[in-house]
């Protein structure tokens, strides 16, 4: 299966986190750019282990992975809540439509980060 095709399935479970986690504070009267931040945190710990040891099977130190991961969804959850706010607050889009283009537009954004940078073997640029 190709690396492409196991960061989607990985994917598909962080995102079914995120918007489970997304909807169930959406439901208890949660703002939605907190909801879905708090969304995001929930689906980048199920995406980190899984990325790592399956998608990228990285042999490099937590110390590296870790804090390079984290950066990345740091970034993640700011596009991911200026995208909401942008759609939901400023467009009136529903939620979920937003929080579909939102999750689109950081999938790309994490693939390339996570390969290029986060999982990157040591001398492979």
């Amino acid at each position: 299966m190709s690396r492409l095709a196991r960061f989607t399935l990985v994917g598909a479970a962080g995102t079914a986190m995120h918007f489970a986690v997304l909807w169930l504070l959406v439901r208890l009267q949660v703002g939605v750019v907190v909801a879905t931040t708090a969304g995001a945190i929930a689906g980048a710990l199920v995406n980190y282990a899984l990325n790592r040891r399956y998608t990228f099977q990285s042999h490099a130190a937590h110390r590296v992975t870790a804090p390079r991961y984290y950066l990345l969804v740091l970034g993640l959850w700011g596009l991911n809540a200026g995208l909401m706010g942008l759609l939901v607050d400023g467009g009136r889009w529903h939620y979920l439509a937003a929080q579909g283009v939102a999750t689109a537009t950081c999938f790309v954004v994490h693939f390339v980060g996570s390969r290029n940078w986060v999982f990157r073997e040591q001398g492979h640029g």
